[in-house]
């Protein structure tokens, strides 16, 4: 390695300063690093390190030998899109069978592929592309390219050849199997750098069929990779879909899907049995997740065969100046430090051109100097005073130690709450604990008991009842299978309930459709439910028509996962309380540090069995439409009328 001496006596000048030793209790891993020469490094950063790391490496640092922090700087590589310009002299024409596009490139700079325009939306053809200087002599640089457009946006209408300078190209259309279309433009892409990206493996966890949709949930194995590249196998023939990508985020309490990116993958061919395929979906985006969710939209087709997914990433760096060999230490894991400035910055550009010798990474362990640190020290969790005579419900929660908390609610304590919460409340010492609700994107199932019922009324209609083990717990969808191999029907759920005046009504909590072939594995059937308070008890329909009934089986609702996450400084017994219909979401100062506080180290603690505070009110009378009381009442108020009516008219005059 060959450095101008100013640099090096700079670099020199720069690390050599005698920074302040780290007090390592405050980062929870280290990795040991091995540097076998002084001089500028390279060091690519695992997987694991970056999971373990803030999103954005605020936490890294790097110990010498002597145990002093060093300066370093993070190299992410960047894509970048490839430059383009229109071309010059566009002619297109009808030659016998063919369209044929003769262009100039009016450039003198090295292309690689070649981009036509057309408003056709619907085509498919076999294409060559051929290059001249003279416009006399052509050679061929790319053959049998399938040049496509389909009208739910996929397309191919891109060449791609060596990289080369060319003056002229002519690209021949095969027209022998459809009716030509018309070409209007055309853009050539200049020769970019191709970015440097590295293989990681992902999994599918879990596929779901639903409503005219496949979704699968893709295990990344690491948060805050920075992905390039997702790639579906897929088995299927021919085909084409459009792929969404989204990872879901913490939004003051609600889950929030956050979309990635958006493609079309396909495969197809032409009649005379050419055939092209995409299968990438590009990413380009920092995953602060490790795990994501794929959404195939199948319109009506069946469902893809993905068998899996490849990923590629972009490589992280961490590029410093070794002043001496031996055995380095990165330390990762502090949720409270800011992110470094060091006095290197002034150096990048020299860093990342210079060439650099590569270190060697040993595996990620956890620190055993480490000691928890207290999360957000300015944070006094002490809230208001409060009347609680209106809450029924209370479990005392058990934590082992003070500090963050977060404690997972159960379905009993989802189904006493509000739906939206609102009359959760943290109670120590007869003051509030001032919280946030983490809502997850995980669920749980409960599975209701099914029987079969009937409707004489209406004989072609299949109807179950399903009795609830608890009533009002707030789920978001039903799933269930069924063993019938062929059918399409409309799956309705509703319940009984009474209206203000207790008249009985049906309520319907959601309706979808169902299709499924004969071909077709036994998929699982999702209907969502809008969040609904499930009643203890409800019904499942469908009218089969004229077709035979269908059988169902594994019904489940499901319902999201929630948290209660606080700040405890006092260790006197405190509890949940919930179950006041009239209460308000509380409005606490802590949520201007929410992030924080979801970030900082949380111990789990548990709920106790539920106490009852205050029964349900029950009502002396049941005053319903059929009820004796209210036709008693609604006869004196008429006998009391007609006396009143009876006063106001005129007495009838004496007849002699």
């Amino acid at each position: 390695m060959k450095l101008p001496a100013y640099l090096f006596c700079l670099i020199v000048a720069l690390t050599s300063r005698d920074l302040s030793a780290l007090d390592l209790s405050a980062w929870m891993q280290q990795q040991p690093i091995t540097v076998t020469a002084p001089g500028i490094t390279r060091l690519e950063l695992p997987a694991e390190t970056l999971h373990a790391s803030r999103p954005r490496l605020e936490d890294l640092r790097l110990l010498s030998p002597s145990g002093l922090e060093s300066p370093f700087i993070i190299e992410r590589n960047t894509l970048t899109p490839p430059r383009s310009a229109a071309v010059r002299n566009f002619k297109s024409g009808i030659v016998e069978s063919s369209t044929v596009i003769e262009l100039e490139t009016g450039s003198d700079n090295a292309i690689e592929a070649l981009v036509l325009e057309t408003p056709s939306d619907n085509f498919i053809k076999a294409a060559r592309v051929e290059a001249s200087t003279d416009g006399a002599q052509w050679n061929v640089i790319a053959m049998n390219v399938v040049v496509f457009r389909q009208t739910n946006g996929a397309r191919n209408l891109r060449f791609s050849f060596p990289s080369a300078i060319y003056g002229k190209l002519r690209v021949t259309l095969d027209d022998k199997h459809s009716q030509p279309v018309p070409f209007t433009a055309a853009r050539i892409e200049f020769t970019n750098q191709k970015p440097v990206t590295v293989p990681h493996g992902v999994a599918i966890t879990k596929t779901e069929e639903k409503s005219r949709a496949t979704a699968l949930t893709v295990d990344l194995g690491a948060a805050n990779l920075h992905l390039a590249n997702l790639r579906l196998i897929v088995s299927d023939p021919f085909f084409s879909r459009r792929v969404t990508v989204s990872y879901s985020q913490d939004n003051n309490g609600t889950t929030r899907s956050i979309p990635v990116a958006t493609a079309i993958i396909y495969r197809v061919t032409t009649n005379d049995g050419l055939s092209t395929e995409s299968l990438d979906v590009p990413i380009d985006n920092l995953i602060p997740t490790s795990q994501l969710m794929l959404t195939l939209d199948n319109g009506d087709s069946a469902p893809l065969r993905v068998s899996s997914i490849e990923a590629t990433r972009q490589p992280v760096s961490l590029v410093f100046y070794a002043q001496d060999s031996g055995a380095w230490q990165l330390v990762t894991g502090n949720r409270n430090v800011n992110a470094p400035r060091y006095d290197l910055a002034m150096l990048d550009i020299q860093l990342r051109q210079g060439s650099a010798a590569k270190a060697q990474v040993g595996v990620l362990t956890a620190n055993p100097d480490y000691k928890e640190q207290p999360a957000l020290p300015d944070v006094q969790p002490e809230g208001a005073n409060i009347d609680l005579q209106k809450w029924r419900y209370r479990k005392a929660i058990t934590a082992n130690h003070t500090g963050v908390i977060g404690v997972m609610l159960d379905a009993e304590t989802l189904a006493h709450s509000q739906t939206s919460l609102a009359d959760l409340r943290v109670i120590q010492n007869g003051k509030q604990i001032p919280f946030i609700i983490n809502q997850t994107n995980e669920s749980r199932s409960i599975q209701p008991v099914i029987t079969k019922d009937s409707d004489p009324k209406r004989r072609t209609v299949s109807l179950w009842k399903a009795t609830m083990p608890l009533a009002g717990l707030p789920v978001t969808r039903l799933t269930c299978l069924s063993p019938t191999p062929l059918f399409e029907r409309t799956i309705s759920v509703w319940a009984k309930q009474k209206d203000h005046m207790g008249n009985e009504q049906r309520t319907y909590l959601g309706s979808a459709l169902w299709t499924k072939q004969s071909s077709s594995k036994d998929n699982e059937f999702t209907l969502p439910l809008a969040m609904w308070n499930i009643p203890g008890e409800f019904f499942i329909e469908t009218d089969n028509g004229d077709n035979p009934p269908i059988e169902i089986a594994d019904v489940k609702l499901h319902y999201g996962v929630s948290s209660v996450v606080a700040k405890v400084t006092d260790s006197a017994p405190f509890a949940l309380y919930y179950g006041n219909e009239e209460a308000y979401a509380p409005r606490y100062d802590l949520q201007l540090v929410r992030e924080e506080l979801l970030y900082a180290w949380q111990q789990q603690a548990t709920l106790g069995n539920e106490e009852v505070l205050r029964a349900m009110k029950k009502e002396s009378t049941d005053i319903s439409a059929g009820s004796p009381w209210l036709w008693a009442s609604l006869g004196v108020v008429i006998v009391a009328l007609l006396w009143v009516v009876s006063k106001m008219l005129p007495a009838a005059p004496k007849v002699d």
